[in-house]
């Protein structure tokens, strides 16, 4: 969904739901909410846009580890509103 979200409103999404494995091999914590597809990591030249949006959905954090390029992490909060989803998605169809 939050891969959703970034692609809608132009964003390159970097990273999304990643086996154990993968997880481990870059160096992921290994509690990741990437692991339950609950987080993305988006390139830093998203769209101010999709970024505002992300931020109804999620916690975002400007991550500049070292050793990674510089991105947007994104973690899902609960959500329960699925028909905000959409209208989220065909506002960003009508913008296009």
């Amino acid at each position: 969904m939050l891969y959703a979200i970034a692609r809608a409103f132009g964003a390159r999404v970097t990273s999304g739901r990643r086996s154990a494995g993968d997880n481990a091999a870059i160096g992921g914590n290994p509690s990741s909410k990437h692991l339950t597809g609950d987080a993305i990591d988006i390139a830093r030249d998203a769209p101010e846009i999709a970024v505002s949006m992300l931020r109804l959905f999620g916690k975002v954090y400007d991550e500049q580890k070292t050793g990674t390029a510089p991105h947007f992490h994104v973690e899902a909060h609960a959500l329960t509103l699925p028909l905000l989803i959409g209208a989220v998605i065909g506002t960003a169809r009508l913008l296009k």
